[in-house]
């Protein structure tokens, strides 16, 4: 939330309150673990600031945030239909057409409302009537589960715990649960959640998550009495968990299935003009409670998207490649633990756990540009949307800017730090990873060799290297007293912001490449001269070679490989193909950048490389303008990017009549 406006941030810390107290009981009230104080809150404190608060508070904050007019309600989405502009579509002509459907609760007739848009997302929650026109995939996947949530105020019979928005308290029976949390301004919010029959799924409520106050009362009323019936005195529950249920306003009881999509039936978010976001790209269940967070990281980068290539369908098809790495572990984790839980193999802690262990707490992610520092986009005139009153003009948010002066190829995440160093040179870039990385045969290995052995020395050669060492050692608790060297300064910062001094590089070569790396590791006196070495399973053996020359003991484990992407977006290709420099940071970038170029002439197009194995790669590919500094990092990089532009002006200028 800050990376897109640092006084979101703000606002949201300001409406949440802290935790001070947290009980788990059986579904009898014996209970199971109690924690005061700070212990509540210390494991999640060192992962940033926390707060607390109800998601309809944050809803109602951000929407107070937007400017004046932007948001209107009131509206039914009905469908859209893509229509092409003068140039069949392409870049950033074309727009979508959609047709909603006004609505007057008093009125005789609904009224029809058509707006046209450069682009259409898709953000309709978990039964999203935008994927099913898109995706046309059906509906989601019944788990099995019926939930009940309601607010209320924290007061008798709710409630007798002083600081009451300070409390979490959870009741934990045989595949069923209530949560109760304390929230700002003496309310307090339940959760129940029990087994559900799949043949009687209709006789719930809703099917959708988010609902108004219930304005049916008697059916409010049976939604209430099927949550009373199951938490039952009668069925051991503990009499605290019937007093808060009996005591719920019936009007503000939510009741509805739960549902969720597999993974493996997300793969694509959308076509053309039309993008989907949050549950309606990526369904998960509440387990984790990621659900809003992995909406924002989506609205994030959907921003930044747009920004670099204007509401254009590359635009969408970028912020997909960048998010669909990073949401679906945590749609996966999400998915996996609510299914444990329905099957009684859930467990206290197992979500905490997941966070942890899956990175999802520890993710941090570059600011949007604002203000002068955004591309510089060109505005353009809209289509017209037209409502039953008539036409009124509806402005594009942008167009595309010029091409870009270079191409980022490195893996979805990678780029962030290379292209600020860009950017603050006046270098406009575009990001379009040609490779992605995959698990290695002996990833599974590492966590058990973390937890059963000792080595003097732990060897780290990319980022991607410290990125699954840190899996890892989480996953094997964290074990202490382990010695870390890395390549160079970008795989430790890695450790360092994920981990602190908890991982603390002790090494660091004098160049990031490795023969230096293995000839300059120093033996550690009265050690056993053991190594460990997670590697890509593409890596030479130059490292492990050269260590076994000096007397180590190597044990190489390949944790990773890095393979080309399958498909690119065509109109982020052709945009691609319009920049001066395209950048290689490894021998697999330039060669996947060959496969989709296809007879994009190797003499129009300046190749920077991070090392002299890349520029040889690029040479062996038929390139002639090849740029590497003598010593990798990147510093280096930086330095070949700017002399490969400046050959390209020199060039301009020599054409020039």
């Amino acid at each position: 939330m800050q990376a897109i406006d640092p006084s979101l941030r703000e606002k949201a810390l300001a409406l949440g309150c802290k935790r001070t107290y947290k009980r788990i009981s059986k579904a009898s009230g014996e209970v199971l673990k109690e924690e005061r104080g700070d212990a509540v809150s210390t494991e999640l404190h060192r992962f940033g600031d926390l707060s607390f608060l109800a998601w309809h508070d944050l809803r109602l904050m951000l929407a107070e945030s937007l400017p004046e007019g932007v948001l209107q309600t009131g509206m039914a989405f009905e469908r859209y239909e893509e229509a092409a502009g003068e140039n069949g579509g392409e870049g950033n002509d074309g727009f979508v057409n959609l047709r909603f459907c006004q609505l007057q609760p008093k009125a005789a007739k609904q009224e029809a409302v058509t707006v046209s848009a450069r682009l259409l997302v898709g953000a309709d929650g978990n039964n999203s009537a935008v994927r099913q026109q898109c995706l046309g995939d059906g509906p989601p996947e019944f788990l099995g589960t019926a939930m009940w949530r309601a607010f209320f105020p924290a007061t008798p019979p709710f409630c007798d715990y002083p600081d009451s928005d300070s409390i979490q308290l959870q009741w934990l029976g045989e595949r069923k649960a209530l949560f109760l949390w304390g929230l700002p301004g003496g309310r307090l919010a339940t959760l129940a959640t029990s087994p559900w029959p799949a043949e009687k799924v209709d006789v719930l409520a809703e099917a959708n998550y988010i609902q108004e106050p219930m304005g049916r009362a008697e059916q409010a009323q049976q939604a209430k009495q099927r949550c009373q019936a199951i938490f039952a005195a009668s069925s051991g529950w503990d009499p605290e968990v019937v007093r808060i249920i009996d005591a719920i306003d019936p009007a503000y009881l939510t009741e509805h299935g739960q549902y969720c999509r597999e993974p493996a039936t997300c793969a694509e978010w959308g076509r053309g003009r039309v993008a989907l976001l949050g549950d309606a790209a990526h369904l998960g269940t509440p387990f984790l409670g990621q659900g809003t967070s992995q909406a924002i990281e989506d609205a994030l980068e959907l921003g930044r998207a747009v920004l670099e290539l204007g509401p254009t369908p590359a635009a969408l098809r970028k912020y997909e490649q960048v998010r669909k790495p990073q949401a679906t572990p945590v749609q996966a984790a999400s998915v996996g633990l609510c299914k444990s839980f329905v099957a009684g193999k859930g467990g206290p802690g197992d979500e905490m756990k997941a966070n942890i262990e899956g990175g999802f707490l520890a993710r941090s992610f570059d600011p949007l540009p604002r203000g002068a520092e955004a591309l510089p986009l060109a505005s353009a005139a809209a289509p017209e949307a037209s409502t039953s009153a008539g036409p009124a003009p509806v402005r594009a948010a942008a167009e595309a800017a010029a091409a870009p002066q270079v191409v980022l190829t490195r893996e979805k995440g990678k780029n962030g730090k290379l292209q600020r160093e860009l950017e603050a040179r006046g270098i406009s870039c575009l990001e379009m990873p040609l490779i992605e990385t995959a698990a290695g045969p002996d990833r599974d290995r590492l966590p058990e060799l973390l937890r059963t052995h000792s080595f003097d020395w732990i060897c780290l050669t990319s980022p991607e290297a410290a990125n699954v060492f840190l899996g890892a050692w989480r996953q094997a608790g964290r074990p202490g007293g382990l010695r870390l060297a890395v390549v160079g300064d970008g795989t430790g910062v890695v450790l360092t912001e994920a981990e602190g001094d908890a991982l603390t590089p002790e090494f660091v070569p004098s160049a990031a490449d490795a023969v230096h790396f293995s000839a300059e590791l120093p033996h550690i006196p009265g050690g056993s001269n053991t190594v460990l070495y997670p590697a890509s399973n593409k890596a030479r053996s130059v490292l492990q070679d050269g260590l076994a020359a000096r007397g180590y003991t190597v044990t190489r484990l390949d944790t990773y490989d890095t393979l080309p992407v399958t498909t690119l977006d065509p109109d982020m290709l052709a945009v691609a193909k319009k920049a001066q420099v395209i950048t290689a940071a490894s021998p697999s970038t330039i060669k996947s950048w060959v496969q989709f170029a296809g007879d994009h002439s190797q003499t129009d197009v300046a190749v920077a490389c991070i090392g002299s194995t890349s520029a040889t790669a690029a040479e062996k590919l038929g390139y002639t303008r090849i740029f590497f500094p003598k010593l990798p990092g990147i510093e280096g990089f930086v330095s070949s990017i700017e002399d490969a532009l400046a050959d390209c002006r020199r060039r301009q200028q020599q054409q020039q009549p």
